[in-house]
């Protein structure tokens, strides 16, 4: 049993996930909103861009493998549903300045 397998382990590799996903979600509303996109093409680009940042996550911090470092990918699944509402305050905050 390795070390990232015991439970404080997978509790700070979530914590660290999920920050990165809380900036990562901030940052790209705030893009969406600069980009002027709406609807459904903002909410495809949240979808790109949670995936891609998903991705560079598991390829940088997990070197390919996130079995070791979580228990499951449900953590990856909770996170797009948590973070949708940073993405759209961003999103709406930094698209009304815009247009102002």
């Amino acid at each position: 049993m390795s070390s990232s397998t015991y439970p404080t382990s997978v509790a700070v590799n979530v914590a660290k996930f999920n920050k990165v996903n809380d900036l990562a979600g901030l940052v790209n509303g705030a893009a969406c909103g600069i980009l002027q996109l709406e609807g459904l093409n903002g909410f495809l680009y949240y979808a790109v861009s949670y995936t891609l940042v998903n991705t560079l996550f598991v390829i940088i911090s997990c070197q390919g493998t996130p079995k070791r470092f979580f228990q499951g990918f449900s953590v990856f699944a909770n996170g797009f549903i948590g973070n949708i509402a940073g993405f759209i305050m961003m999103w709406c905050l930094t698209g009304a300045l815009v247009k102002a």
